[in-house]
């Protein structure tokens, strides 16, 4: 018996019944032929694996669930053990593929929909206020099939016919082996040894005039066919030869005991067809679902171990059980192509790396196949746009359509791309971090090196700036101002703007926790990443907003648990289409952007998800808002409102908002006006927080 999910309620009373239907049986259970399973195909395959390899005495597995009934035929028949005939498999659920899987799957129904229904008009009577009984039972259903050993083909028809008023005539004598022969002569000699039983167990029927081996024969041949190519031309020239046989050699009586025989095996090879058909359905849904996971699975996967790691655990899924990655290390001379992953029969290989990459292309792979089978490989590219960086080498397989390898190669070179940009962020990030260590070491010094230190930071200000736009796009019919004050030599605030192509601007103002030099280190990290991510979304044909949630995973990843606190950043990131005027935007926990016009504030667009690297697979709504003429988004951080005077007397929010109510002719008279009433306020003292605003205006005749 396989078990379901631990602390599963419908699992533990599948369980239960088992044992007791047992028990009513004055049968014991044998605890060692329990296995703990989980509701899925691979638990199936697990559960074969552990009962079979310790030769334990099995001659049935019940599952408590389809899928993992599934999972048991499917390594029962890669062992090569016939189902029923040798091990019977029973599931429970009856999903579609029960009936379409080979041979098909006795299981139990559940009446679902009709529980549905019932559920639904008990609720409509307690709505009405009449009595209806507090619980309703319904009644599960044994769906018997094939796999039980309960063979589901009979020969009513034949023994109906039998028994009318046929002309007993004198039936030829046929001899068993001489008829045998005569067919086998004259079909594929491939298939001689499995048409012999099927020929002889229908002389022997029909002889004996009783239904006992051929139709067996004839549904253990479809299910063994079932997964090549159903019954191929071979073998349905055997049943044409078989009736050709009966036409000849038969009177009339056991003539038409033959042909009802025949007629019966035809139904099974029809029902075989369509179990077939409704299997290729099945799997292939089941396949494009395992694709689709894959591709989002490594997708979100910036680190290449991890990707590989990931790669050796569900490339076998698809088929794909014996790989290599390559990678060039000079990309743009396409040489020095190095094994970064090998993978042979769903096992990474780590000691053959070095081996192969100092023999050269395959060469080191000589002591691993069979030389006598000497295997087929396909070699897929691993680029970029129009960069070549690697190959995908991957053992081909008859059974894994051709397709398959070439959209896996695309999902990985996509995935290998970001781990590429991720690994020289990092780097960068090392450098940064490794500064900050510095500093900190410097702080200990005698007062001689502060000196050192400013000097130091300076330059790390100089760094910082870096990442600011040296100069702000202005497509036509758009204006675009910023200002940036840090409150010390580094900061955590940021903006940015730039053209993804000729038609969309991407417009950033970002706010990190924090303000010292780790902070400073963040907001470069996060200034890369957007940068990096939202124009390689872009040009893969991808929503650059989904660069919000890819940041947030990797923020909440590896900086969530940061020595001395939690490190995240607010985000306001936007997409302006200058030509319609549309801006799409998320906004990760910032200051609410405002769409002012002459006459005042019109409108504030708030946060759609939390700030990144706080809560791990947070959404992030994507919005849209059509920006007027004469209208300019005006986008701050908290520096502004909270912005002191010398006596320690706040902006405010409300004197932000009286000041944006002035209209202004361009985006840098709105910027000026603020500015003015902000550093009038602080009268020179040094500012308590970075102050950051971006300003976007739309002309009077933008389109």
């Amino acid at each position: 018996f396989i078990r379901g999910p631990e602390g599963n309620s419908e699992a533990e009373e599948r369980f239960m019944l088992f044992k007791e239907l047992l028990d009513n049986h004055k049968l014991t259970l044998n605890p060692d032929t329990v296995i703990q399973g989980d509701f899925t195909r691979e638990s199936g395959v697990k559960a074969v694996e552990y009962l079979l390899d310790r030769n334990l005495n099995v001659d049935a597995f019940i599952a408590s669930a389809d899928e993992i009934a599934i999972g048991c035929l499917k390594a029962l028949r890669e062992r090569g053990i016939d189902v029923p005939g040798k091990i019977a498999v029973v599931g429970f659920d009856d999903i579609f593929e029960t009936s379409v899987v080979s041979p098909p799957l006795t299981t139990v129904r559940q009446p679902m929909s009709e529980l549905g229904k019932i559920a639904v008009e008990m609720l409509v009577e307690l709505i009405n206020g009449e009595k209806t009984p507090s619980t309703a039972v319904l009644d599960t259903t044994l769906k018997i099939r094939q796999s039980c050993g309960c063979f589901e083909y009979s020969l009513s028809a034949v023994k109906a016919t039998l028994s009318g008023n046929l002309e007993s005539k004198h039936d030829a004598s046929v001899g068993n082996g001489s008829g045998i022969q005569s067919i086998l002569s004259r079909i594929d000699p491939s298939i001689h040894k499995r048409a012999g039983k099927l020929i002889e167990a229908f002389i022997n029927d029909v002889d004996s005039m009783q239904n006992i081996m051929f139709i067996k024969e004839v549904d253990k041949v479809a299910g063994e066919y079932l997964f090549d190519a159903g019954f191929s031309d071979s073998w349905n020239a055997v049943f044409m030869e078989l009736w050709f046989f009966a036409q000849r050699s038969y009177e009339r009586k056991k003539l038409t005991f033959a042909n009802t025989l025949l007629f019966e095996s035809a139904g099974i090879r029809v029902e075989a067809a369509k179990r077939m058909q409704g299997f290729k359905i099945v799997s292939a849904a089941r396949e494009n679902r395992i694709i689709r996971k894959l591709g989002q699975t490594i997708a979100n996967i910036l680190d290449m171990d991890l990707l590989f790691d990931t790669a050796v655990k569900h490339f076998p899924k698809l088929g794909i059980k014996t790989f290599f990655i390559m990678l060039y290390d000079n990309v743009e001379k396409n040489s020095g192509l190095q094994y970064k992953l090998i993978c042979i029969n769903g096992k990474r290989r780590l000691s053959l790396l070095s081996k192969n990459n100092k023999a050269g292309f395959m060469s080191g792979l000589s002591g691993v196949f069979d030389p006598a089978y000497p295997p087929v490989f396909i070699i897929e590219p691993l680029y970029f746009q129009k960069e070549c960086f690697g190959m995908l080498v991957c053992e081909n397989d008859v059974a894994v359509n051709a397709e398959r390898y070439e959209i896996v190669s695309e999902y990985l070179s996509g995935a290998l791309h970001s781990a590429f940009l991720m690994q020289k962020v990092q780097h960068q990030s090392a450098i940064l971090e490794k500064a900050n260590k510095e500093l900190a070491r410097l702080q200990v010094k005698e007062h001689a090196y502060l000196e050192s230190v400013n000097r130091e930071l300076e330059q790390g200000r100089k760094i910082q700036k870096g990442f600011l736009p040296e100069y702000l796009p202005q497509p036509k019919g758009w204006e675009v101002a910023a200002s940036f004050v840090p409150a010390r030599a580094v900061s955590g605030d940021f903006y940015d703007a730039f053209m993804l192509d000729d038609k969309y601007m991407a417009l950033v103002i970002a706010d990190v926790s924090g303000k010292d030099v780790s902070a400073a280190l963040f907001m470069a990290l996060i200034c890369t990443l957007i940068r990096i991510l939202t124009e390689r979304l872009h040009a893969e044909g991808l929503d650059p907003l989904e660069s919000a949630k890819i940041i947030n995973e990797y923020v909440f990843s590896h900086y969530s648990q940061a020595k001395d606190r939690q490190m995240y950043t607010t985000l306001f990131l936007g997409l302006l289409d200058v030509n319609s005027s549309e801006l799409r935007y998320c906004n990760a926990g910032h200051y609410a952007p405002l769409l002012l016009s002459n006459a005042g504030i019109d409108l504030k667009l708030p946060p759609t998800g939390p700030a990144l690297g706080l809560i791990p697979e947070a959404e992030f709504i994507k919005k849209s808002v059509i920006i007027p003429p004469d209208s300019i988004l005006f986008a701050y951080t908290d520096g502004v409102t909270d912005a002191r005077s010398p006596e320690g007397v706040q902006f405010t929010s409300n004197r932000l908002f009286n000041i944006l109510q002035q209209p202004a002719g361009s985006a840098l008279e709105k910027l000026s006006q603020v500015e003015t009433a902000l550093f009038a306020h602080i009268k020179g003292a040094e500012p308590s927080d970075d102050i950051t605003i971006l300003v976007l205006r739309r002309a009077g005749n933008g389109i």
